[in-house]
Formats: structure tokens, C-alpha cells, sequence
């Protein structure tokens, strides 16, 4: 059981909302918020929800395709963009998330079927945002060069 436990850590480095930040003793990042609550001099936590599902899809996408699928990819590419709400909390309305892919031989319809895996079952980040945020995702395949 100890070694599905995550432990972070975000201890304040000012008087406003700047704090280190780091799981399972990993080298820290930076968080904060924007002025004039925070001094803007780290990632805010809707930034780092955004990077979490960007990279989470992205690697999982990037599994699927090169584990069972055995297809090769040069490069993926994740952007997430966040919309967020007017009032308070001011949490996402809804995310779009671009996927940009590299591989040779991939089909539009094995990528949606991957896609789908992802938002189903496998991404976590994903699992835990669904139904509370739309999610939205599209992408763009490129041969390989």
C-alpha cells in the first residue's frame, strides 16, 4: 500500500502565496498566484491541473499507441487550454486539450478508438476531472518525417 501513497509537500516562502512544492522528495517547483494576492513568480494550481492532463493523456496516448498497438511515434505534442468560470470558485468550465502526433501509419479512427480508451478508463487525471469540468479533445495527425 505505501508505494501507491503520494506525499506533497508546499511549504509558504512569503507573506502572500508563494510556496516550494514537491512530491516524494522530487527537486521542488515553484507555486504562487497572480499579483496582487501573490507575486506571479510560480505556476498558479489551475496551471499545474492543466500541465497534470496534458501530460497525463499525452503519455498515456503515447503507451497505448507504442505498447499494444506497437505503432511507432516520433513526437507527441499536448496543449491544454482552460476556460475558467466568472464567479467564485473560479474553477474550469471546460478544457480543451490538442493533441499533435508524429507516427507512421496511424489512422484517424485507431486514434479516436485510443482517445477513447483514455477517457474511459485509463488516464487518471482525466477519471478525476469527468463530470465535474467538459472536456474536449481534439488532435491532428502527421506522418512521420
Amino acid at each position: 500500500m505505501e508505494q501507491n501513497l503520494l506525499k506533497a509537500s508546499a511549504v509558504l516562502l512569503n507573506q502572500k502565496a508563494k510556496f516550494r512544492c514537491s512530491v516524494n522528495g522530487k527537486p521542488p517547483i515553484i507555486s504562487d498566484y497572480t499579483p496582487p494576492h501573490g507575486d506571479g513568480e510560480g505556476y498558479t494550481s489551475l496551471e499545474l491541473m492543466l500541465l497534470s492532463l496534458a501530460s497525463c493523456f499525452a503519455s498515456t496516448v503515447k503507451f497505448i499507441l507504442t505498447g499494444p498497438m506497437k505503432k511507432t511515434v516520433s513526437a507527441i505534442n499536448a496543449t491544454a487550454k482552460g476556460e475558467r468560470r466568472r464567479e467564485h470558485p473560479t474553477c474550469f468550465e471546460k478544457i480543451e486539450l490538442f493533441l499533435d502526433i508524429n507516427a507512421d501509419c496511424l489512422r484517424a479512427e485507431e486514434l479516436e478508438n485510443v482517445i477513447n480508451a483514455a477517457e474511459e478508463s485509463i488516464c487518471p487525471v482525466y477519471a478525476m476531472l469527468r463530470g465535474n469540468v467538459e472536456i474536449v479533445v481534439k488532435y491532428k495527425i502527421k506522418e512521420k518525417v
